[in-house]
């Protein structure tokens, strides 16, 4: 049975720390964008409607939290500051998802600074899936924990009863929104766009609701045996799917960008088409790094807290969270760079940042798979993956020095591929585990 009062308490704080992340990271965007407008002379609005609600809500919320629950010694005090937290984050979602939705009328491509609309929400959706994974799971608390016990019908029963609530709670703001677009700019077109946003946000919603209890319910009808939870493996197993996704979608941007396309036939206009996949091509990559996320905060839940491959996880996670901040703020920086200053970078500055990505990729690879082995007793066969991440940046440097970029991008996928196959079939088979759930590090 689980301990209500331990889960609210840990909640409470969980929460109050997304939302003080949310403002942070929403700092982070604003000024970005705000500086690089002002360099270009385009600057309209320094906040859009979505940023002002964040801002205003998320520090309201911090500031009342601080004032009204500054003494901690009392338990009823910090019962109230907890419940408070708890009921203020499900305010703050609700608030901030109609604030964007409400006001697609009404905000301008201007006042975003050329981004897409759902720029900022994006970012803030994947690093608050990072984050709440690692939060609850190193918490030993499931995201569905009031009903995680329940039997499978039961349980998601009340999977999809939550699913209709999701699709109910963004049918009013959406609707309103698209007669808001047909009232305002009697664009039938627009009202369309916004009715389609809301299918494939309620869509996407649902299905990533439904993928994360499927394996929270896997993974805790299975946690006590000697393997990797059912809902670890079936994480891992998609994630190699998404990854394969995302590589052949590599490999096709960068045929198109520098293949032979006049063996293509009856292509059309290139532009869109490369503009497309290199959409699709985001995308996944921001899927696969919410469920790589998914499968390491599974994986922090079944290992020694204090121990190294622990460590190296929580590091991985970071640096998840960390790599999609610099994919979202590294073109609206640039936009605020002269030519001349864009070109010396990629010059004198482009290959040492390369290299400094390589050496901590190979670095937490090596610690990784260290880990593994020393921990865990899994095999050494593992070393194999840091080897062919040294093979594959040897072998990228003859291919580029002969201009062969399509074939360098290939093997080099291909290889990836391998090394993650390899990964997911040991740690698949894997049967080290103890049924204790506080177990040292198994085999020295």
């Amino acid at each position: 049975m689980f301990n209500d009062e331990r889960i609210n308490a840990e909640c409470g704080k969980i929460y109050s720390k997304g939302i003080l992340t949310a403002v942070l990271i929403t700092f982070i965007y604003v000024l970005s964008r705000t500086v690089t407008l002002a360099i270009q002379g385009t600057l309209q609005t320094v906040l859009t409607y979505t940023e002002a609600v964040i801002f205003i809500l998320g520090i309201g919320i911090l500031l009342i939290g601080a004032f009204r629950f500054h003494n901690n010694s009392d338990e009823r005090i910090l019962f109230e500051k907890h419940a408070f937290y708890k009921k203020s984050a499900k305010i703050f979602v609700i608030a901030v998802f109609g604030a964007y939705i409400l006001t697609i009328p009404f905000t301008t491509s201007e006042m975003l600074g050329k981004q897409p609309h759902n720029h900022l929400l994006l970012l803030l959706e994947v690093i608050g899936y990072l984050y709440l994974f690692y939060a609850f799971k190193t918490k030993e608390i499931n995201i569905n924990y009031s009903f995680i016990a329940e039997n499978g019908w039961n349980y998601y029963s009340r999977v999809f009863s939550n699913i209709g609530i999701l699709w109910i709670g963004l049918f009013v703001p959406f609707i309103l929104a698209a007669a808001w677009e047909l009232a305002l700019h009697e664009s039938w077109m627009g009202m369309l766009t916004i009715l389609f946003a809301y299918l494939s946000s309620s869509i996407g919603l649902s299905v990533e609701y439904f993928f994360i209890s499927l394996t929270e319910k896997a993974s805790y009808d299975t946690i006590e045996g000697k393997r990797f939870a059912r809902g670890t493996r079936i994480s891992m197993l998609v994630c190699l799917t998404v990854e394969f996704a995302s590589t052949v979608l590599q490999c096709v941007y960068v045929y198109f960008v520098t293949g032979d396309l006049q063996n293509i036939p009856n292509i059309g206009n290139l532009d869109s088409l490369i503009t497309f996949v290199s959409h699709q091509q985001l995308r996944t990559d921001l899927l696969l790094t919410v469920l790589v996320g998914l499968t390491i905060s599974h994986i922090i839940s079944q290992i020694p807290k204090n121990s190294l491959l622990c460590k190296v996880c929580r590091v991985k996670m970071l640096l998840l969270a960390l790599s999609v901040l610099e994919s979202t703020l590294t073109p609206i920086w640039y936009r605020a760079l002269s030519e001349e200053t864009l070109r010396y970078l990629s010059n004198n500055l482009s290959g040492w940042l390369r290299l400094l990505s390589f050496v901590i990729t190979l670095t937490l690879w090596i610690l990784f798979i260290r880990a593994l082995t020393k921990e865990l007793g899994i095999s050494r066969i593992l070393w194999m993956i840091p080897a062919s991440k040294v093979f594959i940046v040897c072998m990228n440097i003859f291919f580029q020095s002969q201009s062969i970029l399509f074939a360098s991008v290939c093997i080099s996928c291909t290889i990836e591929i391998a090394s993650l196959i390899l990964l997911t079939v040991i740690l698949w088979r894997y049967h080290g585990f103890t049924a204790e759930s506080d177990a040292e590090p198994l085999f020295s």
